[in-house]
This record gives structure tokens, sequence and C-alpha cells, in this order.
């Protein structure tokens, strides 16, 4: 088979217009190859083996909940995944592995993970691992493999390893690995394979190899090995291609070729070629694939179950509602002793926590070892627009005068990253902290009467905000502001990107200084800062959202140093426009943005619903949550009247303080890990967390009519 064809890419043509569901598990444990799947009809479980660090093969039993159970070391050194496939006369799994020098290797396993036989060395050399077939017309595993030339070949052994048939040269080519599956319906082998033009050919070969049905160019293409299986009750083919987007991309069609494939994304960020089983008793397809971990770092397994011969379930669907009634139980919840003895205990922690043996201005981030003694202006932002809500109007202008004493001290147009109580700064470039100042000291200027702060100060800002509209940060032509370090949960890194955060708190920063200049006659700075912001908030609404379940959201951010390619999930920096107060965000779109965080990234807890720190497209929400997260998503629900949620999130932050023993605000949680139930909260006392939570429970006091705080 020589290819001439033309590819035809997976995302351009002949695909459903939404992408499927599939929900994606990790699965404990990292992993340094593709790996392999296979399905028991005995027992009715998937069994997944990986390569894993120490070039060992290891075995996992995945549960129909997703859950899996500790890895199980196999006895061989052998870093690339093995073939798999079910011996029905055995009642075994029978597996090939590469080894060193290529050399093959066969064994069978217990579905407990031990060897049922030793391994055996198979005669033959293959340049990448092999597809096993059962074949019930000989009751033999055949196996298909490619050469360092890109021939193919084929085998069948018996159960002991033996060959039952040599090797036999078989037509086609590839630079994969090939993929196949035995056809009930025509008694044949069906065989797809990648092509040096990554187009996508398939063929039915007969059980000695010769050619049934000649190798045709289908639609589509992929970067590596295809996965094909064949479903017997509905007579169809499922096939599982690594598309050049890294998502898995699905198919089906008919054993005789009749019907041309028609793709259709399911989502994912593969590293490998997706391995894949079918349970063909409940037409699910579990997908196995290699991918990076939002919030750690390294390469895991995830595993997802996806519908192909039964409809794909739908969403949770979740009401959100204004209850009146529900406000007044707030009411009453936020005028109850222990909520008042909480908000007083870290009110007053806080403020000790401003100043004492340090500079006035300075607030100590953290109680632990967590961070080194330091301030970090970014939760001096927030900070500020705590004291401005219960009136404390010194201490806010103290953190605003020491926060631009060391950014001047500093000899730069940008705030630091953070100060240590030696006075050491470390100036990491985050767009978001120097906002949320330039933010913090406008809400200053315009609510309090200090004319001579603000006018010794003005400058200074003005030159601030110059600089986070001036290249590198921002250019007319794409509109956006760029950070370069921004700090999240996915992947625990600095990631370089535009996000919404960012671009929220920049969008207000302009609003709030664009009347400052105005009343100070800056006509210049009030005109340019206008032409900023219309700038900024066109390209957020045409650059910033996507199509999410057939609906309009924010995006969180764009992919790590991309200017074309959006970060397909959301996370809790989808608030931003909440933390900024952006005045100019969209209604309709920010609130199908938080009904999309409700429905794909919420879960419940003790029997409260929060929203999880985030998710990506067709992944499970880890059930992680922060104090910020709650703090924002409980002040967006108090300012549309969805009291009910409000509560929610109250109900689970006083359930947890009270389990935990803990009086001081908790900085994140993973409250859940499948298959156990798991509450594990940490980092109390943390100086951003606190005081975003402060900021918001003294503001949704005063929405739900409570006495204040």
């Amino acid at each position: 088979m020589r290819v001439v064809s033309a590819a035809i890419l997976l995302c351009a043509a002949l695909v459903l217009p939404y992408p499927a569901r599939a929900n994606w598990t990790q699965i404990p444990g990292r992993t340094i190859s593709a790996p392999a799947a296979v399905w028991s009809p005995d027992t009715q479980k998937l069994y997944v083996v990986v390569g894993g660090g120490n070039n060992r093969l290891w075995f996992t039993e995945v549960g129909s909940d997703k859950s899996a159970t500790p890895y199980i070391d196999i006895p061989i050194i052998a870093p690339l995944p093995p073939a798999l496939v079910w011996d029905p006369v055995l009642h075994k799994i029978d597996l090939v592995v590469l080894g060193s020098g290529n050399t093959l290797w066969f064994a069978a396993l217990n579905t407990d993970g031990s060897l049922y036989t030793n391994w055996k060395v198979l005669d033959g050399v293959l340049a990448s691992p092999p597809a096993l077939v059962w074949n019930p017309l000989i009751g033999k595993v055949q196996i298909l493999g490619r050469t360092a030339d890109e021939n193919l070949w084929m085998a069948a052994l018996n159960s002991d390893g033996t060959f039952y048939r040599d090797w036999a040269r078989i037509a086609g080519t590839s630079p994969s690995s090939p993929a196949a599956a035995w056809d009930n319906s025509l008694q044949k082998i069906q065989v797809l394979v990648r092509a040096a033009n990554d187009t996508l050919w398939y063929g039915t070969l007969n059980s000695d190899g010769s050619v049934y049905k000649a190798y045709a160019n289908i639609s589509g293409n992929t970067m590596s090995a295809p996965s094909l299986m064949y479903d017997g009750r509905a007579n169809k083919l499922y096939a599982f291609v690594r598309g050049g987007d890294n998502e898995v991309w699905f198919s089906r069609f008919d054993s005789q070729g009749k019907s041309i494939p028609v793709w259709q994304p399911i989502s994912g960020r593969l590293r490998e070629p997706p391995a894949v089983a079918l349970n063909p008793v409940d037409g699910i397809a579990y997908i196995v694939a290699s991918m990076p971990f939002d919030y750690a770092p390294g390469i895991y397994a995830f595993v997802a179950d996806f519908p192909v011969g039964v409809p794909q379930r739908s969403p949770q669907r979740i009401a959100l509602t204004p209850s009146p009634a529900a406000k007044s139980a707030v009411r009453y919840d936020l005028n109850s002793a222990w909520w008042r003895k909480f908000y007083a205990f870290n009110y007053n922690d806080i403020k000790s926590r401003q100043g004492g043996n340090n500079p006035p201005g300075f607030l100590l981030e953290s109680l632990t070892s967590a961070y080194a003694p330091s301030y970090f202006p970014r939760t001096g932002g927030a900070l500020v627009k705590l004291w401005l809500s219960t009136g404390d109007f010194k201490r806010a202008r103290d953190v605003l005068a020491y926060t631009l004493d060391i950014t001047a001290r500093a000899g730069r147009n940008r705030v630091p990253h953070y100060v240590l109580t030696s006075g050491q700064l470390d100036m990491i470039d985050q767009t978001d902290g120097q906002a949320a100042i330039i933010l913090a000291w406008a809400l200053y200027a315009r609510q309090v009467h200090d004319q001579m702060f603000v006018a010794s100060t003005y400058q200074q800002v003005a030159s601030l905000m110059d600089a986070a509209l001036a290249p590198p940060y921002f250019s007319p032509s794409f509109g956006l502001v760029r950070n370069f370090n921004f700090e999240h949960y996915r992947e625990e890194r600095l990631w370089d990107t535009y996000d919404i955060l960012t671009q929220s708190y920049v969008a207000q920063a302009l609003t709030e200084m664009i009347e400052i200049a105005k009343s100070r006659g800056d006509a210049a700075h009030a005109q340019k800062w206008q032409n900023d912001k219309s700038i900024l908030e066109g390209a957020i609404a045409r650059k910033l959202t996507w199509n999410f379940d057939g609906q309009k959201v924010y995006a969180e951010m764009f992919d790590d140093k991309s200017t074309t390619q959006l970060f397909l999930g959301l996370s809790e920096f989808n608030f931003g426009p909440t933390a900024a107060g952006w005045k100019n965000v969209d209604p309709k779109v920010y609130a199908q943005t938080v009904n999309a965080l409700m429905q794909y990234a919420s879960f419940v807890w003790h029997g409260n619903r929060v929203i999880s720190v985030g998710f990506s497209k067709g992944f499970d929400p880890v059930p992680i949550t922060s104090g910020k997260l709650l703090a924002w998503q409980m002040l967006y629900f108090a300012q549309h009247g969805e009291w009910d949620q409000v509560r929610q999130t109250l109900s689970f932050i006083k359930d947890e303080q009270q389990r935990n023993n803990q009086p001081r605000v908790f900085e994140a949680a993973q409250v859940k890990i499948s298959p156990a139930s798991v509450d594990v909260f940490n980092g109390a006392g943390n100086g951003e967390q606190t005081v975003w939570m402060l900021y918001a429970l003294h503001e949704v006091a005063k929405l739900a009519g409570a006495k204040p705080l």
C-alpha cells in the first residue's frame, strides 16, 4: 500500500457540530508510555497495563465507576506497553511486549495481574508494539506488527506462545503500529493503519493474511497509531485516533466499508495514541490515554467511558432561581453566633497581621511554612477592597502607600510579585497583581476624600496603568493583555497566557482610572485609556469566548504561550469579573459561564453543592475548592439573587471548618477521591484566601440585610 491521497484533517469536515463528552478520570500513578487495555467478558472488567518510570510494566483493574485498584508490578523490564487480547480458551489475558532490542515476549496473565504462564521469547523483531486479535475460526491469537522498513507482517500463536503459523508478509506499510479487529459477520480480520502522510487506510484480511478487501483511503487522519474495535451487536467498527489537536476522534462505519466514516471529537490532551476496549453488553467503549494532569506535574493514565451503542449522558441541569425564603435563611445564618464569631476571629487575625513589626502596609501572607514570611501585592489589592468595604480607610491607605513605595524602590514600572520581611523583592512579572493594585488605588481614590495622597501618587499609578497597556503586555492589534506568569492550580505552575481574570481587572481598572483622569483634568490619559478600554473589551468579546455545550461562555485563558488556541476548560478564574467588579461584563455570557461551571465543575459534599477549582473539556472535575473560589461564587450568587446557592456555600464552609475544628479560613481542600471519600483541608490562614472570604461575607451580609459583621 503506497499512499498518494492528500490528508483530510479531522477537524475540517465531516464532523458533528459539537464535541462529544467523555468523562475522563485519572488513574493514580504516572506513566512513561501509551497505555494498553482489554475487556474481560468473564469478569465484566477493564484491565490496563502501563509503562512505569522504572521501565517496568504495571497492571490495574478498572471498575464500572472508573475507580482503579492499586498497580501491580508485572515482572519484566519493558517500557513500551504490551498488546493485550482476551483469550477465551484460557480465560486469561494474552500479552505480547517488546523487550530490549525490540525482541518479542509472550505471556498470559490472570485477571489479578499475576502471571499465568512465564514469559516466552518469540521469534521476530518489530519496530513498535503489535496488534493482537483473537481468531475464533482457528482458536488462536493472531499478531500483526510492523518492521523497521515499515512493512506489515502477521503470525498466529498457540495459547502457550508457540507459533501456530509463522510470520508472513501481508499487504500494507505504516510508520506506526497497525490496529486490527476480528469481524464476526465476515469472519475476517479488519485492519486500520496510518500512512506516511498521516491519512487513514482500511482493509480486510483473511485468516491466512491474504487480502479479502484491498486497502482504501477513508476520511480523517491521525498523528499516531489508530485503534479499532468491532461491535457484533451493531455489526459496526469503531475507530479511535489521536487527531492533530491531540484530542481523541471517534468514528463508526460498517464492516463492508460502504459507509463513509464521520468523525467527531471526544476531548482530551493526548500524549500518545489511545487504547480502547469495548464492553459490548452496555455498548460502552473504555478509552485509556496518557495525558498531563491539570493539577500536578507529570504524565498520567486517564480512562473515559464513551457510549458507542447508546445515547450519551447529558450533563446535569442545575436550576438557579431567586428565592425570598432562601434570602431570609442566609440572613438568619449570618446573624447567628457561629458566623459572627468566625468572621470576627479571622477579621481580627488579618488586622493583627498587617503592620506590627513590619511596615504598616505589610500583610503577613501565611502562618505556615508554605511561604517564606512575605507580603503579596496581589493580596494587597483584595485587602484594600476589604478595608474599603468595612470603612477602615487608614489601613487601606497604608497598604497602597507601602505597595507603591516598594514598587518605586524596585525602579521598574511593575508591581513586585512579593516582598520578604527583610525587604527583599521578587519581581516575577504578574500582570493580574499589578492590575489589582491599580484598581485598588482607583477605588480608594474615588471613595475616600484623601486629595493629598491621591495627588501625590496619581502619576505613579498612571504610569503603572500605561505600562500594563504597552508592549510586551498589550498591543492594539491583538487587543488582550498578556500575563507572563499566571499562577494556576492547573499543573501547579505559572502560565504565559491571556486569561479572563487579568482582562477583568485591567478593564475595570481602566473604567475607574478614566473617571479619575477626567476629574483631574488629564484629558490625554482619559482619551487614551478610553480607547484602550474599547479595544480590550471588544477583544474579550471576540477572542476570549467560546461555544460550550451550545452556549457562548467566557474562556478561562489561552493555551500556554498561544495567541490562537483557547484552553478548553473553565476554572475558578472565570469568576474574574466578580473579583474585579468588572461593570461591562456581558451579563448573558457571564451567566452562561457560571451555569456551565455549575453543570460540569460542581460537586456535592455532605449535601452542599459547590464549584470546583476547574475542569478541562471532557474531564470530570477535580473535587478541590479554595477559599477565594468559595468567596467569589458566594458573592456572585448573592449579587444575582440566587440565595439557595449562597446558603449551600455557607453551609459547606461552616461544616468543613467545624468538621476540622479550625477557626481560620482554609486555603484549599481536596474533599473526595474515588472510590473512598476523603476530607482533606489545608493552608489555614492563607492571607489571600482569608481576605477574599472576609470581603465576600461582609458584602453578602449587606445584600442579605443581615446585621453588619
